[in-house]
């Protein structure tokens, strides 16, 4: 908001007449009248771009009550179909920019930042998974989000999408998830290869409860070793590591277990996932699962950010996923 201050100084008259100095203070209220209607006018011109978006409709907020807070941003028309973004460690909200840039003219796209990945430690002992749920469902309620909203997600993003929609499938129009399912290969190496960064994450988050800098420098290590994002390298701390503490701990009560029995959501679902990474965050009946329950699954030759470095390929499959034109989906996956 552009906020015009007109200082007015002392003005020493020393022959004007009382006519002359009414007209004097009229043309200054006129001339500051005509700027600020001419500046209004000029900041409510979009760029010559087609798919410009309303001003009014880009925003940041932090969303909170009592006992949370959930880092919030919108891009697009409000009155459109909402797309939520969820991302997963060590990455933020601007992990999904690219997506937002092609999005913001035909769809709401709304990010959530999930607690201690936003810079600041918002809460030093974190959040378990269904927490994190309920969060992003009340951080929507009151933002005013009231139809089923499509969800895309990464990582811990769509480990926590599936309990969005296991919980309030109301919520849930479609579900695009990056890599990570509920079920995942449980030979030797590959569950070596998950507590190889997991185990060190656990106790990167132990130690910086008490000593905050030896935490975040262990974070950061393991950040390089799987090769994450170099700016999100320099911005992840020890504070982020609460994900995977709850993971282990509730991975040993079988109540209480975050992966939902291996259940695929019941919503239409793209799965698209990494056929080079080293870990197997999922398994093969967890694609036929997918492709019984009518949704699709791709595999995607990159990284675990493939979608980040293949996103001229990932890109269509989501685009034509979410505005539900089904031949083309089939033709483009098959």
């Amino acid at each position: 908001m552009l906020v015009h201050i007109v200082l007015v100084s002392k003005v020493r008259i020393h022959k004007h007449t009382s006519d002359q100095l009414f007209f004097s203070r009229w043309l200054s209220v006129r001339w500051v009248i005509y700027k600020a209607n001419n500046m209004k006018s000029y900041k409510s011109q979009p760029k010559n771009n087609k798919s410009a978006v309303p001003l009014m409709s880009l925003g940041r907020s932090i969303v909170q009550s009592a006992k949370w807070s959930l880092n919030l941003k919108t891009s697009g028309d409000p009155s459109r179909q909402p797309i939520v973004f969820l991302h997963g460690w060590p990455d933020d909200d601007t992990l999904w920019q690219p997506f937002i840039d092609k999005l913001s003219s035909r769809y709401y796209c709304i990010t959530l930042c999930w607690p201690n990945f936003a810079g600041r430690v918002s809460r030093r002992l974190g959040y378990r998974i269904p927490e994190l749920a309920d969060l992003a469902v009340h951080a929507l309620e009151e933002h005013g989000i009231k139809q089923k909203v499509i969800l895309v997600t990464h990582d811990w993003g769509a480990l926590i999408g599936y309990h969005i929609e296991r919980k309030h499938p109301d919520k849930v129009e479609s579900m695009v998830s990056m890599d990570v399912a509920l079920r995942f290969k449980k030979n030797v190496v590959n569950l070596a290869l998950m507590v190889s960064y997991q185990a060190p994450l656990v106790i990167s988050w132990g130690i910086g409860l008490v000593l905050p800098p030896l935490g975040t420098l262990l974070n950061k290590a393991v950040a390089m070793m799987v090769r994450a994002p170099k700016h999100r390298v320099k911005k992840t701390t020890w504070a982020n590591g609460y994900l995977y503490f709850y993971l282990s701990l509730d991975g040993l009560l079988p109540d209480r277990s975050p992966l939902l029995d291996g259940k695929v959501p019941r919503c239409p679902t793209l799965f698209l996932y990494s056929t080079k990474s080293p870990i197997a965050f999922h398994d093969s009946k967890w694609l036929s699962d997918i492709q019984r329950s009518g949704g699709q699954s791709k595999g995607i030759k990159g990284d675990h950010w493939f979608f980040l470095s293949k996103f001229d390929e990932v890109f269509p499959l989501v685009e034509n996923f979410i505005g539900k034109d089904d031949p083309v989906v089939e033709r483009i996956l098959a």
